[in-house]
Formats: structure tokens, C-alpha cells, sequence
């Protein structure tokens, strides 16, 4: 499988071969106001020819009590992967976007 058709078998559309995007899950912010629009997934290349898959969620935030004039686009919600390979970095992003509880901002 390729990585486009990896990334397509967990639900996202892709437009392009390192691009994509899909319905966000539901998130809890707290007191604050977070309307999700769409999450993103981008497959880049490293300097030294490692891989890595990195998405997030894209929406509109506001703090607690503040105006709609206040809110303004936020990326939360990050999910990483990386690999020697495209088809490694993609795995293990589905890895982690599959988990459940998802693996958000994993470190190494």
C-alpha cells in the first residue's frame, strides 16, 4: 500500500499525495469555546531523508467570555509520526490516530 492509500483507509481524503484532510474528532477545551472545522494530514521529508506524517485540527477558539469578535484559527490537537521510510512515518501515525485514547504531541 502506498501512503495515500494508507492515510485513505483511516478516513481521509486525499487531494494530493502528502496532503489531506478529514472530519475532526470532538475535543473538550474547558471553559473555553472551540468550534473544529477540519483536521489536516501533511507527509513531509527531513533534511537527512527521514519522513514524518503530522496533523492537526483546524478551528475557530475563543476564550472563556470573550466576544466573537475575540476569536480567531487555531490548530490544536497535534498527532506525529515519523520513520525512516514514508510507509513507516505513516504507520506510525496510524498508530497513534488509531489508538484509543488518541497519542496527541507524542515525544521521542
Amino acid at each position: 500500500m502506498t501512503p495515500k492509500e494508507m492515510l485513505e483507509s483511516v478516513g481521509f481524503k486525499m487531494s494530493q499525495v502528502n496532503f489531506g484532510t478529514t472530519r475532526p474528532e470532538p475535543i473538550d477545551v474547558g471553559k473555553d469555546h472551540f468550534a473544529p472545522r477540519f483536521r489536516d494530514v501533511f507527509i513531509g521529508e527531513t533534511f537527512n531523508h527521514h519522513f514524518y506524517v503530522t496533523s492537526h485540527i483546524h478551528g475557530l477558539y475563543r476564550g472563556y467570555r470573550c466576544r466573537l469578535y475575540n476569536a480567531y484559527e487555531k490548530t490544536l490537537m497535534n498527532i506525529f509520526g515519523m520513520g525512516t521510510t514514508a510507509e513507516q512515518a505513516v504507520q506510525d501515525f496510524i498508530n497513534h490516530f488509531t489508538a484509543n485514547p488518541k497519542v496527541y504531541n507524542c515525544s521521542r
